[in-house]
């Protein structure tokens, strides 16, 4: 019996030295979640200000989404259906079509846009695009 205890106190404390990469994993996932956090802020904030929003409503969870539906033109209580299986995805392709219909794109600028939001919020927020009420 103790040898088995001495054998697991020694795998223990000198035997396996990779158990700190899982720390660096999860330290670079925080990173680039924090950068496409704030990369998504921004963007919407500027796609909300061409739109005639207010910025700020981009830093509230949830409601930044309803607005976004607003700004796409479609009903902000739609945000209900992400919450189906299956419907959410198509929900994503259709909110993102409409958002770049709304600034004078076409479907396949949504498509992107639902693809890699994040980075397309900024190019739609920073570009030159203008908001069209009517599109």
């Amino acid at each position: 019996m103790l040898n088995l205890l001495a054998t697991m106190w020694e795998s223990t404390w000198h035997g396996n030295w990779s158990v700190g990469g899982g720390g660096m994993m999860a330290g670079s996932t925080l990173a680039c979640s924090a950068v496409f956090a704030i990369m998504s802020i921004i963007g919407m904030w500027m796609i909300f200000e061409k739109a005639g929003q207010k910025g700020w409503k981009a830093l509230i969870p949830i409601y930044n989404i309803v607005i976004l539906f607003r700004v796409a033109g479609l009903s902000g209580w739609l945000i209900l259906l992400y919450l189906i299986p299956v419907v959410n995805i198509v929900l994503a392709f259709y909110v993102s079509i409409k958002l770049a219909e709304k600034f004078g794109k076409d479907a396949m600028y949504g498509v992107l846009i639902a693809f890699f939001a994040p980075i397309m919020y900024l190019v739609l927020g920073l570009g030159k695009a203008k908001y069209k009420k009517r599109a």
